[in-house]
């Protein structure tokens, strides 16, 4: 099993993929990590995900329930620049519903979303 990790590097992001599942370990045996997260860890996740689905029940429009994710995953780990994009299949276009960051601007509304 592969899991995907995101590092800060300076104002950049970029993306590193773990092999957790020890299939490349290149011994022939199987390592499967033990306490990946610990319990203290795991309620805090289960924690949040609870507040987030009640926050789906109990906000008023989209721009709150945003506010409430954000705010809600700012307890689990640094999240003073946030933000949450919408892809759109049917159009290509990208947009940012939500956008919060501490030194930039907001990019434009909708971009056209191209994968060269």
């Amino acid at each position: 099993m592969k899991r995907a990790f995101y590092f800060p590097k300076k104002r950049n992001w970029r993306q590193k993929t773990i092999d957790i599942s020890g299939a490349s370990a290149g011994n022939g045996t199987n390592h499967t990590p033990q306490n990946a997260v610990s319990p203290h860890r795991g309620e805090q996740i289960r924690n949040a995900v609870y507040q987030i689905a009640q926050a789906t029940n109990t906000t008023d429009n989209l721009q709150e329930l945003f506010y409430s994710i954000h705010r809600v995953l700012g307890r689990l780990m640094p999240a003073q620049n946030f933000f949450i994009a919408l892809y759109d299949p049917a159009t290509e276009m990208v947009s940012y519903p939500y956008f919060v960051d501490e030194n930039d601007q907001p990019p434009a509304p909708q971009f056209h979303y191209s994968r060269s």
